[in-house]
């Protein structure tokens, strides 16, 4: 009886261990894809865009799709281009090629305008929020720096539809093993 216990609690802990890897893993992830102004409101006073990405990285291939809400204008604060945006808000959902999926809500960012060469750099930071698969108890950040060019313009003169190409890198923690699911 008492080695059927011990059997019993040895599994547990086996299965407990192989599911959810409790050591961090550094994510670098290249991208590519589009950002999109939307109609959509996620906070008063801001302009939000849809981002639809794709890349491949350490956590294999992956589609991203984020909204990112984007407040006013204001002289640079920390860029050596003439305008800053800041990143106000925004969520985006990672699908990995398994099905996994890894939520993340924007902790932060910016974007550092230069309207004479038609180009912006964008950084946003992020917190994981949730995940499914292998993610399903992962936690960490990640944080992308990307570049953004118009594609069309508006007929008010705004862009309407931008480039972005760019990398995700973090750390994350609590992946499972892509058996496991």
């Amino acid at each position: 009886m008492k080695q059927v216990v011990i059997a019993t609690l040895l599994a547990q802990l086996a299965a407990a261990g192989a599911y959810a890897d409790d050591r961090s893993t550094n994510v670098r992830m290249k991208t590519s894809g589009d950002s999109l102004a939307t109609t959509i409101n996620l906070q008063d006073g801001t302009i939000t865009d849809e981002e639809k990405l794709a890349g491949d990285g350490t956590l294999g291939a992956f589609s991203y799709h984020g909204l990112r809400a984007d407040g006013d204008v204001t002289p640079s604060p920390t860029c050596g281009t003439p305008l800053f945006v800041t990143v106000a808000t925004g969520t985006g959902v990672f699908r990995f090629d398994d099905g996994s999926l890894l939520v993340v809500n924007i902790t932060g960012g910016g974007l550092c305008i230069d309207l004479a060469a038609q180009m912006a750099q964008l950084t946003e930071n992020y917190a994981i929020a949730s995940g499914t698969g292998r993610f399903e108890h992962a936690s960490g950040n990640l944080t992308f720096v990307g570049s953004i060019a118009p594609v069309v313009f508006n007929a008010a003169g705004n862009p309407q539809l931008l480039t972005i190409v760019g990398k995700f890198e973090g750390t994350v923690t609590g992946i499972g093993h892509r058996g496991d699911q």
